[in-house]
Formats: C-alpha cells, sequence, structure tokens
C-alpha cells in the first residue's frame, strides 16, 4: 500500500479498523475454510465494515483483495446456516 493510499485510508476509517482490514485480507484468502468464513463476517460486522467491503472502498484504498466477491463467497460455500448461525 503506497503512501497515498494510506492516507485516504486513515481519513475514513479508525487505526482500529486499519488494522482489523488487514486481518480481514488474511482471511479473505481462506474462505475455503469455515472458521475463516466465520470470523470473517464476525469482524466485518463488528467492526462495521460491510459496506467498505461490498462497495470495493478497501479495495480501491490499498485492500486488493477485500470486495464483495469475497464477502459474497463466505456465504456461498454450501453452509450458509451455519456460517451465519
Amino acid at each position: 500500500m503506497n503512501r497515498q493510499a494510506k492516507q485516504q485510508l486513515m481519513k475514513r476509517f479508525t487505526s482500529g479498523q486499519v488494522e482489523i482490514c488487514k486481518k480481514l485480507l488474511k482471511l479473505s484468502r481462506q474462505v475455503h475454510k469455515f472458521n475463516a468464513r466465520v470470523e470473517f463476517l464476525v469482524l466485518t460486522f463488528k467492526h462495521d465494515l460491510a459496506d467498505a467491503v461490498v462497495r470495493y472502498e478497501l479495495w480501491d484504498n490499498g485492500f486488493e483483495g477485500l470486495g464483495e466477491r469475497q464477502f459474497d463467497n463466505c456465504f456461498e460455500m454450501g453452509d450458509p446456516a451455519e456460517v451465519i448461525a
């Protein structure tokens, strides 16, 4: 992430949310695993980042790999009821 992208991100998100975004980015690469999907969704909602993920705000600001596709994948692996529970 370049300096300008970091500055943009810090204007929109708290430093705590930025740290969560880093964790979400790691989890987004593991959405084929049940626990990763659950943790991804819990963190996304708990830290009020769902809109930013779905609207590709994070992707556009340096977190390539955090977007609607990754969010949707959490529900499309054949076990949405278990993931939501």
